[in-house]
């Protein structure tokens, strides 16, 4: 329990200094924010795990069997930690991880615009499943795979994650796209037939959603390409 209580302690540490000395270059990027369940789980990556280099700038994703992306963090020296968000048992959607369910993590190099997902990695303490409030220090990531990121959309509602709605999409390939977040009486984010390159996009408002079912959905060339619901209590 010390040793956990240190490397934890370090992280904190580490983050705090990079946060004053570097603030422009924690902002993720090419990952969405995960949505807010108030339930997680701790991940710790220990700076001596990884059998391929990372380097400051790259980032770090966590992914759910759906590939449902449910936690992400910006690439510093040494240790890198970051929240897991937990299903919501109220909601109808699957919006995070269930007790037991397995997740993968992805690595973003900045520099090549590679994904590499670890799937087989040894952990110290913890659990290579979902635990609500488990703290999982991983020792050793094993070798990568290439991963292909698909064309998807993405939602985050208002939290103490972001002081904003974000609604997002990742475009696998360069081309005219149609984003609209909407729900029977209200549409709150409309773009239509604009071009986008290959990449992330994100879209905010400082709307405060009234309790009812929204559909966030994406199109191209007039054909529906990725669509998600989700609900505000």
């Amino acid at each position: 329990m010390r040793k956990i209580t240190l490397l934890l302690a370090l992280f904190i540490v580490q983050v705090s200094s990079a946060q004053t000395a570097h603030v422009p270059d924690l902002t993720v990027e090419i990952f969405p924010i995960p949505v807010f369940t108030n339930s997680n789980l701790s991940l710790l990556i220990l700076g001596s795990a990884w059998s391929k280099p990372i380097y400051a700038g790259d980032e770090i994703a966590v992914a759910d069997s759906e590939g449902n992306f449910v936690g992400n963090s910006i690439v510093l020296n040494g240790h890198n930690g970051m929240a897991l968000w937990g299903n919501d048992p109220l909601t109808l959607e699957k919006d995070g991880l269930v007790t037991g369910e397995k997740f993968t993590i992805i690595h973003w190099s900045k520099s090549s615009n590679t994904y590499y997902a670890y799937k087989e990695f040894q952990i110290q303490t913890g659990s290579v499943t979902y635990v609500k409030d488990g703290f999982t220090i991983v020792t050793s990531m094993g070798e990568p795979e290439v991963y292909s990121r698909n064309n998807s959309v993405y939602y985050h509602v208002e939290s103490v994650l972001s002081k904003t709605n974000v609604f997002s999409f990742y475009a696998k390939q360069k081309g005219k796209y149609s984003l609209k977040v909407y729900s029977l009486e209200t549409v709150l984010v409309e773009v239509s037939d604009s071009i986008f390159d290959v990449g992330y996009h994100t879209f905010s408002d400082s709307l405060t959603l009234a309790p009812g079912d929204y559909t966030i959905d994406l199109y191209s060339e007039k054909s529906l390409i990725s669509l998600k619901n989700f609900s505000v209590y």
